[in-house]
């Protein structure tokens, strides 16, 4: 049987009441096989800065970038392990690979507080979701899409496997946009600095080696 899927909505329109979404893509597939479903949203750039005293004064100091990664991103899988392949779900690699960083630790600090940072804005989830199967070839998912969520296309991958081989794969997008009245108003929850001190006590870091960081969207 061919894999097939659709979902509740190509377009959205995100105003000043706009409260998030819930997107239901539903298809069909055999009931035997491994569906995985993962959403990318549009990709981001941020820039990470520190906390420095210059001249007696305390001031952001541009640290690094944190390039092209997923504004927003979602996963879900058939199986009741909870757990998604490897080989499609990449983002923490992306993520690692975006912080070019020389301590391999402090990379991988950087990379998890991003994550986290990420997780409080509900874009990057906090588990592999469940994607429901509906009888014997009927599948279904629910995908959050937050107020915080950032405009532009929204790439759906639906994936069908063998163990962990990927024998068929569809593409869906839907778009985010604002609505016309609102393109000149910034979304201040969006642009909004994450501290990273308090984000060292909430993860339980083991080192404070890059307490004081602040996260911020480029813009």
């Amino acid at each position: 049987m061919e894999l097939s899927a659709d979902i509740s909505a190509s377009k959205l329109v995100k105003g000043k009441s706009f409260k998030g979404y819930e997107m239901t893509l539903s298809g069909i597939a055999e009931s035997t096989e491994h569906v995985v479903v993962k959403v990318d949203g549009p990709p981001a750039d941020y820039r990470l800065w520190k906390k420095e005293k210059v001249h007696k004064i305390w001031a952001n100091q541009e640290v690094m970038r944190i390039n092209k990664v997923p504004s927003f991103y979602f996963i879900a899988t058939s199986e009741n392990n909870g757990l998604s392949p490897k080989n499609i779900d990449s983002l923490q690699s992306t993520i690692t690979a975006a912080i070019q960083q020389n301590n391999e630790q402090e990379t991988n600090q950087l990379a998890q507080v991003f994550y986290y940072y990420k997780q409080q804005q509900r874009l990057y989830p906090w588990q592999v979701a469940r994607l429901e199967r509906k009888g014997k070839h009927l599948f279904r998912s629910y995908i959050d899409i937050p107020e915080t969520a950032i405009t532009g296309i929204y790439t759906i991958n639906i994936y069908r496997l063998h163990g962990e081989k990927i024998v068929e794969q569809k593409q869906l997008q839907f778009e985010l946009m604002r609505s016309d009245l609102d393109n000149d108003i910034e979304v201040t929850s969006h642009s909004r600095p994450l501290y990273y001190a308090a984000l060292a006590i909430l993860i339980a870091l083991t080192t404070g080696a890059i307490a004081g960081y602040v996260f911020r969207n480029d813009k």
